[in-house]
């Protein structure tokens, strides 16, 4: 009877903690936060193509570089919380992401860009509203390129007053502080459910990201002899 109990008590914190396991996110050897990688074209791109293309594409699919999972927690109103859509219109702004390519070097072949993702969580958890910055850096060869996706930070917010306000606990401070590196984020001992959706949506969306750029960089540009 007490191996059963034993038994029983030791699956259920097994299962407890796989529950609230957090999703591992790709680290360099500093524990930085970094999504990288070298592609191959699949067209004969010169050094030049790539870069023209990659120029273009942060210059022109602003949605590509504010980004979000959705909005469906900020339609309509919440007459308890308080909860409106134009809650957030100015905080919005704050953090719209009018010029993503911040840096373009073509005698060095390296490309700087910035997105900004919005990641709504619940109207009641801990994690409210998520605006991560973060940037993208390319460095290209002739049919090819390496990116790394790095440097991010992140912002929280509660919905309800629209202010920034710590993820957990009752002072700005600590692991679970509203503002920060996103590093220091992943040792919050809280609230692990909610961050395990957190970090399964930055792993996919990052995915999408990269397709995105992959299929927008590696075309051939229209020839301007005609």
């Amino acid at each position: 009877m007490k191996k059963t109990f034993l038994l029983v008590l030791f699956s259920t914190i097994i299962s407890w903690n796989a529950l609230f396991a957090q999703v591992n996110l790709p680290m360099d050897d500093s524990g930085e936060i970094v999504f990288s990688g070298v592609v191959q074209t699949k067209n004969s791109l010169t050094a030049d193509n790539i870069f023209d293309n990659a120029k273009e594409w942060l210059s022109t699919k602003s949605a590509n570089f504010n980004r979000s999972n959705s909005e469906k927690n900020m339609q309509g109103t919440n007459v308890w919380l308080g909860t409106k859509k134009s809650n957030f219109e100015n905080i919005d702004a704050l953090f719209k992401n009018d010029e993503p390519l911040k840096l373009s070097d073509k005698e060095e072949k390296k490309i700087i860009g910035k997105i900004v993702n919005k990641y709504t969580g619940g109207t009641t958890g801990c994690i409210r509203v998520i605006y991560l910055e973060y940037d993208l850096i390319m460095e290209i060869r002739d049919g090819r390129y390496r990116y790394k996706i790095i440097n991010f930070t992140y912002t929280h917010y509660n919905q309800a007053q629209g202010k920034q306000s710590q993820i957990y606990g009752w002072k700005d401070e600590g692991n679970c502080k509203s503002k920060g590196a996103l590093t220091g984020l992943l040792s919050c001992e809280h609230c692990g459910k909610e961050f395990d959706k957190f970090y399964t949506y930055i792993n996919s969306d990052m995915a999408k990201f990269i397709d995105e750029m992959t299929i927008s960089i590696d075309k051939n540009r229209d020839s301007d002899d005609w």
